[in-house]
């Protein structure tokens, strides 16, 4: 029986591009930037550091890039409405790869706390997604095993890194599907 609802943060609860950040450099440098956003979710690095090393990366000014890498970032007011209402019936979690840092600034704690029985930031773990073990570290955070988890992703291979660590999982698209979706893996997982 699913007794937890996990949600992923980015693409989920709120949307961001990163693409406009690879937009800055060079195709040559995309590896680079690739691993300053790993380093960056893992917590080996703060946004301060990343924005200098994109700043170096791309030859423009920092506050240039700030501006850039901070614009067109979005919460999903509506389906965190719905998880103030799933709280009556479900623990909820957030598992998500960001540094601390980050989120403090799209999720102040005090918000965390109010809306998240559980949170597990890759940057304070020192693990992404879809590492299995990070699923495994939200559930024990939850209290719970992973078999009475749901994990709702927007990223197909994190869904699978969940379903590695034995969770029930769902792809998010949109908040018009979630509904429906969520129905049939709460149907699927407790017959």
């Amino acid at each position: 029986m699913i007794r937890a609802l996990i949600f992923d943060c980015f693409g989920v609860l709120y949307s961001d591009d990163i693409q406009r950040v690879y937009n800055l450099v060079d195709p040559q440098h995309y590896d680079e930037v690739r691993e300053l956003v790993h380093a960056t979710d893992r917590g080996n690095i703060t946004t301060d550091d990343f924005v200098q090393a994109v700043s170096q990366l791309s030859g423009r000014p920092v506050n240039e890039v700030l501006r850039i890498v901070s614009a067109k970032h979005d919460r999903n007011e509506e389906l965190i409405e719905r998880i103030r209402q799933l709280r009556n019936d479900y623990k909820i979690g957030m598992l998500s790869n960001i540094n601390v840092e980050a989120m403090e600034r799209i999720f102040p704690k005090r918000e965390r706390d109010e809306l998240f029985d559980a949170v597990v930031l890759s940057g304070e773990v020192g693990m992404i997604k879809p590492d299995p073990e990070i699923y495994r570290i939200m559930a024990r955070r939850l209290n719970l095993p992973t078999t009475e988890c749901l994990f709702i992703d927007d990223i197909p291979r994190n869904v699978e890194g969940a379903k590695q660590a034995g969770m029930t999982s769902i792809v998010f698209t949109a908040n018009k599907g979630f509904e429906a979706d969520l129905g049939e893996a709460l149907r699927g997982a407790n017959s």
